[in-house]
């Protein structure tokens, strides 16, 4: 976790103190009713002036006052880098005057000397030990000179001693929280965390403590508190903090449920966030909701285009079967994928698998030739991996010129009216084709199969073929073949209506008509839609039970 190391310490008596018009006044000089608190706290510091006589008073007065009276002069008209060497000459002439010193360190500070506001605080706290200004001062010189454990302790310090406002403790307990943090004191950090329990609500620190709790192991503390900040009062982009860290940690937790709820919480109240779409692919993925899985990772890959975001898409998109859109997404990364990189090896084996499993044995063949290469033959099980690839590319050659030989010969017995011949030869086809993933064979065999049964008069055995035929044919994404399988499931259930006077058969008739027409319109194939409306028309015409 990040630690606000450059965070400046919103101490009250800086900015007042150096405006323009507050001048420094001499030791002794007494408090301006309602002056600021930088005035207020300097007022609290006195030169030690016991046992100088009245005649040494008036000599030092005399010859120091002009320095004294020149700063504040040039401080009033905002001259600060000149007003700075007078008070130097002052204090050369009167090191005793700790008022002066502490708001001459001030002055350092408001110019960005770190170092001299470090040395003048530091000398302030040698006339004056524990003075808590001075302490908190010296800490934010310290901090912007890069000593982190000086500030830590100067802040720790500050916030223990009696008088600061109770606006500046607690602005110095929490920049000792967050220089805790850069230094790794977790411990440090919560304890001092602890100490602002009282102090105004904040949703920084917050977030800081959850996290810190989180670390800690105690996650179930961080959730409240993220919890209660989501509901609270903060702004809209402190609170899709909370909730995204919630739905880290109740993903850690194994509470998925509430971890995608915070998730798309988070996702309502801002921008889409790569991180966050992702985060919530991952409790997709691991509640089973790959097709959530797959969205949120599409959303996130438009957004910030990256080969891992494209490799998690891959994996969900297998997940939810859609093994063609996996293969693009690795062609994809293939293309841009430099030859000898672990990414290269392993993408393209993750195409040779994809490529089997969707029955393309000569595209796995070739991805796994691909592997071996790229894996510049350290593993030569690709190349046993592409044998055995080019064996099953040869057998499905065999099988598809099979399946297709068998769907032919039954096509035409069909046309011919010698139904069981067709039948034998088209259920032949269809298991061929089935076996070797030859999808728009199996779609077509199965369709002219249900013709076939139809024509036997075997309705019920005809509609299970016409499913079986719309399923092969949306999974072979050949829109024509989609469009004719319905086609044909739609003259098989006016058959049953016919048959039984069914309004169930009616309506499946109906169903199938209207997908196959919008199909056959989507093609372009308008003269085919017309005659199938058409054929609809005649064929519903029977009256049905209602």
């Amino acid at each position: 976790m990040q630690g606000g190391t450059g965070r400046t310490v919103r101490v009250a008596l800086l900015a007042a103190a150096l405006a323009a018009s507050v001048a420094v006044r001499p030791a002794g000089a007494q408090p301006t009713p309602g002056s600021s608190p930088a005035s207020s706290y300097a007022d609290l510091l006195h030169a030690d002036r016991e046992g100088e006589s009245f005649v040494a008073r008036q000599l030092r007065e005399a010859k120091t006052y002009p320095y004294l009276d020149r700063g504040n002069r040039l401080l009033a008209q905002g001259r600060r880098e000149e007003a700075r060497a007078e008070l130097a000459a002052y204090l050369e002439r009167d090191p005793a005057d700790v008022k002066v010193r502490y708001e001459y360190g001030v002055l350092l500070a408001s110019l960005g000397d770190a170092a001299g506001a470090a040395r003048a605080m530091t000398r302030v706290l040698a006339q004056q030990p524990g003075f808590a200004p001075a302490l908190l001062y010296r800490a934010n010189a310290r901090q912007r000179l890069g000593e982190q454990a000086g500030a830590l302790a100067d802040f720790r310090a500050a916030a223990r001693h009696r008088g600061l406002t109770p606006a500046d403790r607690t602005a110095a307990l929490d920049a000792a929280a967050n220089v805790a943090v850069a230094l790794g004191r977790r411990d440090v950090a919560l304890q001092v965390l602890g100490d602002l329990r009282d102090a105004p609500a904040d949703p920084a620190r917050d977030l800081m403590s959850a996290q810190l709790l989180a670390e800690a192991g105690r996650g179930d503390e961080a959730m409240a508190i993220l919890s209660r900040l989501a509901a609270g009062t903060a702004t809209p982009a402190q609170k899709r903090e909370a909730l995204q860290r919630l739905s880290v940690l109740a993903t850690t937790s194994g509470k998925l449920a509430e971890a995608r709820a915070a998730g798309e919480q988070a996702l309502a109240l801002g921008p889409d966030d790569p991180a966050l779409l992702r985060q919530l692919a991952e409790i997709a993925r691991r509640q089973g909701d790959d097709a959530a899985a797959l969205a949120y990772l599409q959303r996130s890959a438009r957004l910030e285009p990256s080969p891992d975001t494209t490799r998690a898409e891959v994996y969900a998109a297998e997940r939810a079967g859609d093994d063609a859109r996996a293969a693009e997404l690795l062609r994809g990364l293939i293309a841009a994928d430099p030859v000898g990189s672990p990414a290269a090896v392993r993408d393209r084996a993750s195409l040779a698998v994809v490529e089997a499993r969707r029955g393309r044995h000569a595209a796995a063949a070739d991805a796994w030739l691909q592997a071996f290469e790229a894996s510049q033959g350290a593993n030569p099980e690709f190349l046993v991996r592409a044998a055995r690839a080019r064996a099953a590319a040869k057998k499905a050659r065999w099988l598809a010129r099979e399946a297709i030989g068998h769907s032919n010969l039954g096509q035409a017995k069909l046309a011919l009216g010698e139904h069981e011949v067709a039948a034998s030869e088209l259920d032949r086809a269809c298991r061929l084709a089935d076996e070797g993933g030859f999808l728009d064979v199996l779609a077509d065999s199965a369709r002219a199969l249900a013709e076939v049964e139809l024509a036997r008069a075997n309705v019920a055995e005809a509609a299970s073929r016409a499913r079986a035929a719309i399923e092969a044919a949306e999974r072979s994404k050949n829109a024509m073949f989609v469009a004719l399988a319905h086609a044909t499931a739609m003259d098989v259930f006016l058959a049953a209506m016919h048959t039984t006077r069914s309004r169930e058969a009616f309506e499946q008739a109906r169903r199938h008509k209207e997908e196959a027409y919008a199909r056959l319109i989507e093609l372009g194939q308008k003269n085919a839609a017309e005659s199938l409306a058409k054929r609809y028309g005649q064929g519903s015409n029977a009256t049905v039970d209602t």
